[in-house]
C-alpha cells in the first residue's frame, strides 16, 4: 500500500512480496533497452563486416548464426545499423 505524505512525496506503508510479479517474461528480457547493446567485440565485427561491403542488416545475421540465435546476440538489426 503507497500513502502520499504530503500530497507530492509518497511512501510506502505494506508491501506484501507474494502480489508481486515479473514485468517481462525471462525469455524476452534480452528485448529491453536496458539489456541490448553490442560489445566491443560485436562492434567491430559489424565494422569489420562493413569494409568488405556487408551492411548491418547481413552483420547482424552473422552473429545471430555464430552466437546461435537472435536472442544470444545481446541486441537487434536496429542496435546495428547505429554503428
Amino acid at each position: 500500500m503507497i500513502c502520499t505524505v504530503d500530497g507530492r512525496l509518497y511512501t510506502v506503508k505494506i508491501f506484501v512480496d507474494g502480489h508481486n510479479h515479473k514485468f517481462v517474461c525471462p525469455h524476452d528480457i534480452h528485448m529491453m533497452s536496458s539489456y541490448k547493446q553490442l560489445s566491443d567485440v560485436q562492434e567491430e565485427m559489424v565494422w569489420e563486416l562493413g569494409t568488405l561491403n556487408l551492411g548491418p542488416v547481413k552483420a547482424f545475421h552473422i552473429m545471430r548464426n555464430r552466437y546461435g540465435g537472435f536472442e544470444n546476440v545481446g541486441a537487434t538489426v536496429d542496435d546495428c545499423k547505429k554503428n
